[in-house]
């Protein structure tokens, strides 16, 4: 890690991640009411189809929003807010493997407990460093 980047701080990051969660239950609730005030009129009741068309934009929203907002701004929504954004451990643009690792372990791998911040990495300082989701992408959340 380049010592010119400043980490953001982990109140900072929980600003951040209670903001990106209201912005995908957003995106869930509004799905949810397109498919239940339209498209559930237009496909066969209790099909597969139907099943399909409802749950899979349900599980995918979250993966979409972080994976395309960070891949192509290196920050979400809740990141703008915040001042911060997402790099590798030098300083760089992180890859698209490195984001979708990142993605992984904070929605499914990491599930909850690295949502809520419980399990973090402090330097020999005890100031916060890292997330668990940040460790396994070898990426970095800094301070703009």
């Amino acid at each position: 890690m380049q010592p010119t980047l400043k980490n953001a701080s982990i109140s900072t990051r929980i600003i951040g991640a209670v903001i990106d969660q209201l912005i995908i239950l957003l995106l869930i609730a509004a799905e949810l009411y397109i498919y239940f005030s339209w498209i559930e009129s237009l496909l066969p009741s209790h099909s597969v189809l139907q099943y399909i068309v409802l749950y899979l934009p349900i599980l995918l929203i979250p993966f979409a929003y972080r994976i395309s907002l960070e891949y192509f701004f290196n920050k979400t929504v809740g990141k703008i807010i915040c001042r911060t954004k997402v790099v590798d451990e030098e300083g760089n643009k992180p890859s698209l493997a490195a984001i979708c690792r990142r993605t992984l372990w904070r929605i499914s791998i990491g599930g909850p407990i690295t949502s809520i911040y419980l399990i973090s990495y402090f330097d020999e300082k005890g100031n916060f460093t890292r997330m668990n989701h940040d460790v396994h992408s070898r990426t970095l959340v800094i301070q703009e």
